[in-house]
């Protein structure tokens, strides 16, 4: 691809130490023996997830959200799950943040949570709003596709994503698909998961002006590399960009 440049995309839409990360996919294949508990991540006080109508400028981060790749039913509901790599505990890690927009920006939600959490282990965070609910927020929610609303959860205001399932149901194997959500800035965009293999081209979303994000990436959980490492490469013109950062999953 010859000499990578560093330019205003990797200064201004992103500090990839503070990648966010969108959700995980429908699923299931090769069985994983995963941890499971019980009670889910509770709200921080003070902190509890709302939702609000603030249009907002284009998204700080580059990687917008990380996540199994979604169904619009699953989008309608209120329950997610965070995938937990290595073992969780808030009390020296901090909470964990989830945020969630729309592809234009007009709506925005975010909330903190706290606990405990084994390694290895799909923790259930609930995202669900106590009435009164804002219509404005209810409206704009309902109107957006698997495309046009992400979600992300991650270490506090500036870590590490994790993957997350949206959906009722807890995971119970592998995820076939992963999907990223990435600001571009309107560039041409790829994900290179092995040396040797063809880079995925990621997609333009369609339906709405974007914003916050541009493009979406569907990879096949397949094709992860065993440490996880996966290099997003932008080309706008002349100039290309990469990338790499991990997308904390289990190999199979």
């Amino acid at each position: 691809m010859g000499n990578l440049q560093i330019s205003s995309w990797l200064n201004s839409t992103c500090e990839f130490s503070r990648v966010a990360v969108l959700m995980l996919s429908p699923m299931l294949v090769a069985e994983v023996a995963l941890a499971q508990s019980n009670e889910g991540l509770s709200a921080v006080v003070g902190k509890q997830y709302r939702e609000f109508v603030a249009p907002t400028q284009v998204s700080s981060h580059a990687i917008v959200g990380l996540t199994t790749k979604p169904s619009l039913a699953q989008k309608r509901e209120d329950i997610l799950y965070v995938f937990f790599k290595e073992a969780f505990d808030d009390a020296k890690d901090g909470p964990i943040r989830v945020e969630l927009t729309t592809a234009d920006g007009y709506l925005r939600g975010e909330g903190e949570f706290r606990g405990k959490v084994p390694r290895r282990t799909w923790e259930k965070v609930s995202i669900e709003l106590p009435p009164p609910r804002d219509e404005r927020a209810r409206s704009a929610r309902e109107r957006s596709g698997p495309e046009t609303l992400a979600v992300v959860a991650r270490y506090g205001q500036t870590g590490a994503p994790l993957v997350v399932h949206w959906g009722n149901e807890r995971p119970t194997g592998t995820p076939t698909e992963l999907r990223l959500y990435v600001n571009s800035r309107r560039a041409e965009l790829f994900v290179r998961l092995q040396a040797s293999e063809k880079p995925v081209h990621c997609q333009p979303i369609s339906g709405t002006t974007p914003v916050r994000f541009d493009k979406i990436c569907d990879i096949s959980a397949s094709q992860l590399p065993k440490d996880g490492k996966v290099t997003l490469v932008r080309r706008d013109g002349f100039e290309t960009e990469s990338f790499q950062f991990v997308i904390p999953w289990v190999p199979n």
